[in-house]
């Protein structure tokens, strides 16, 4: 789903907050009407044009912030993209994720508490 960074608030201690108005599903060019292999849409039960507001810790507050200090946002708000700009590929995601789990996890964690991808 495409993340659109809209605002984070907050001082160092304070949690900060992302926004959400749209949400873009990767489904595959087969399965939309336009081609693309994402679905724009509203937000699952809620009104087109609503937001829907995340807290977000403040060590994730600062992390974000110093990012987009960097490297600013992308085409469409996006605070990632790929190489040339472009959103990232689904695989890309999965790939960090599985990273992430195994440096965060211990192997009993992520055999019984992680949801089960086939190989």
């Amino acid at each position: 789903m495409e993340r659109r960074h809209q605002q984070m608030g907050g001082a160092r201690r304070q949690l900060g907050e992302l926004r959400f108005c749209s949400a873009a599903p990767e489904v595959g060019a087969e399965w939309t009407d336009n081609g693309s292999r994402r679905e724009q849409r509203h937000l699952k039960s809620r009104p087109a044009g609503e937001w829907r507001r995340v807290p977000i810790p403040p060590p994730l507050t600062r992390v974000l912030r110093a990012h987009l200090e960097t490297f600013g946002s992308r085409p469409g708000g996006r605070v990632f993209s790929g190489v040339h700009g472009a959103e990232l590929a689904s695989i890309t995601y999965r790939r960090v994720w599985d990273k992430a789990r195994h440096a965060a996890l211990t192997p009993f964690r992520r055999l019984h508490f992680a949801p089960k991808i086939p190989p």
